[in-house]
């Protein structure tokens, strides 16, 4: 009797746990909060857990200006990708903020990079290279602000 009062209270405790790591997220995301203090934060949470039901909208309050991470943003995950749809879209509102690109480390360099995604929209960011030579020098550009490309 006590190994099978044990075994239910060890499967219900590992059924919490792998349901709390993974919910998908949904409705509308204020970014700086508690749970995403930037832009980068909710992107990897996105990857990793996907949109819900009704889809998310991510907005960024105004007046808060983001540096993209080295790389930039990578939005795209057999995870997320499989969420979106139609009915499941994914907006960012930017509020009018400016996202600084990384600095460049070659040729292939972007600030926002969009991994076979599709029902995203993008809105209302100023996207502003972190170079500010226009020659070729120790510190190169990026080359594109959005690049669509595949996983």
């Amino acid at each position: 009797m006590k190994a099978h009062l044990r075994f239910l209270c060890l499967s219900v405790a590992l059924l919490c746990v792998g349901a709390s790591s993974r919910a998908q997220l949904s409705g509308t995301i204020s970014v700086p909060s508690t749970t995403y203090p930037d832009l980068a934060s909710v992107i990897t949470a996105l990857n990793t857990s996907g949109v819900g039901t009704g889809g998310a909208t991510i907005n960024l309050a105004a007046s808060n200006p983001q540096t993209a991470p080295s790389g930039g943003y990578k939005l795209g995950s057999a995870t997320l990708n499989s969420s979106l749809s139609a009915s499941n879209p994914l907006v960012f509102n930017g509020g009018g903020n400016t996202i600084t690109g990384p600095t460049g480390t070659g040729t292939n360099d972007g600030i926002w990079w969009l991994l076979g995604t599709d029902y995203v929209t993008i809105n209302s960011f100023a996207l502003v290279d972190a170079s500010t030579t226009t020659t070729t020098s120790s510190t190169p550009g990026n080359e594109w602000g959005f690049m669509l490309g595949k996983r």
